[in-house]
């Protein structure tokens, strides 16, 4: 339940990008949006691997002991190597730069090569390369710009062409996406799996993001809007076809079948409908938006 729950929950906006910039909402939650989108996988990520280790145990005759005591050196590992690597590939980008012997070009290729070597030395010593590839990332950063006015510029520039690979990398995502869901169109109905996918996209996010902003000073719109608009991507595909790579039988059909409806109901949902799921919501012109319309005629 754990693992499932693991595999549906993430936000992604690929399926959805132009509600990101969809003016009509106000700044700050599509800023909110991003954020949930961009760090939760890190957050999500050492669960996953637990619950997936949980998953397994019963096959492997495992006790909740065994699932921690794998579970705590995937995570440990992750942090000594996430953080190290990028502290010391932070410091050697600042020193290159620095002293000229690097140019723009090949700190790019460098930004390229660190996740996937963080990545690959984490799961070597059986640690959790998505973790460790995310520390990385803030080590890094915290080393290479520290809090210079001009850092994120100078990192934007820096990671343009990680920013290209990733789009490429999400499409061929997607096109895997593509043949696992053929898989799923050829299994039986399974009339649970649909309704299932159909509450994680609404009720089942929605419940619990309202629970958490009680007491908060966001407007009930801002709370129902925060929770109904939470597309699925490319992180329930990768999450899914992990699962169902590592378990076996019955077990990875469920992962695989509730991964491609979820990320295809959010496709319909959010995808050919969010437009019009932001007006719904309530959130028509708004002043400036108007005022800067009525310019433009």
């Amino acid at each position: 339940m754990a693992l499932i729950a693991l595999i549906v929950m993430p936000v992604d906006f690929a399926p959805a990008g132009e509600m990101l910039r969809d003016r009509r909402l106000p700044r700050r939650l599509r800023q909110s949006l991003v954020v949930e989108s961009g760090y939760a996988d890190a957050i999500r990520s050492p669960l996953f691997a637990v619950a997936l280790i949980a998953a397994q145990a019963p096959a492997q005759d495992g006790s909740l002991l065994d699932v921690v005591e794998h579970a705590v050196p995937e995570i440990g590992f992750a942090l000594l190597i996430g953080v190290g690597a990028g502290l010391l590939a932070g410091w050697l980008a600042r020193a290159a730069v620095a002293r000229g012997w690097a140019s723009a070009h090949g700190i790019r290729l460098g930004t390229v090569l660190l996740p996937i070597i963080v990545y690959a030395g984490a799961t070597v010593v059986h640690g959790n390369g998505f973790l460790a590839a995310f520390l990385a990332g803030i080590a890094y950063k915290s080393v290479r710009v520290r809090r210079e006015p001009s850092g994120d510029e100078v990192l934007r520039d820096e990671v343009s062409l990680l920013d290209e690979i990733g789009v490429l990398s999400s499409l061929i995502m997607w096109f895997v996406f593509g043949a696992a869901a053929a898989l799923v169109f050829l299994a039986p109905i399974e009339w649970a799996y649909l309704l299932y996918g159909l509450l994680a996209l609404t009720l089942l996010r929605a419940l619990p993001v309202l629970a958490a902003f009680l007491g908060s000073r966001a407007s009930r719109r801002e709370r129902l809007t925060l929770g109904v608009l939470g597309p699925r991507g490319t992180s329930t595909i990768m999450f899914g076809l992990l699962a169902f790579n590592a378990l076996d039988g019955a077990a990875a059909n469920t992962a695989l079948y509730v991964m491609v409806v979820t990320v295809l109901g959010s496709v319909l949902l959010h995808g050919l409908l969010g437009v019009r799921l932001v007006g719904a919501l309530g959130w028509g012109d708004r002043p400036e938006v108007a005022v800067r319309k009525e310019h433009s005629r």
